[in-house]
């Protein structure tokens, strides 16, 4: 493996964190904030985490297909097909 490709791997973790811990703090902090509102506990903590699971399912989802469709589009230009 090349130093180049430890970068861009070590990149593309790092991006996928972000795409796991960004929505979870956001969707339960705000169903924690909307339990604190209306007295609701636990509820809106406990959809905050089940929208974030779903929202990040779906980011990774697509950032993996862009990143699956670069390398088919390299291999195929590795093999001469447009």
């Amino acid at each position: 493996m090349k130093k180049n490709d430890s970068w861009s791997m070590l990149g593309i973790a790092w991006e996928m964190g972000y795409l796991i811990v960004i929505p979870l703090l956001l969707f339960s902090l705000g169903g924690k904030f909307l339990d604190k509102k209306i007295n609701s506990a636990p509820w809106f903590f406990l959809i905050g985490i089940i929208l974030a699971i779903f929202f990040t399912t779906y980011l990774i989802y697509k950032k993996l297909n862009n990143y699956l469709g670069l390398i088919e589009k390299q291999s195929n230009k590795k093999r001469g097909k447009k």
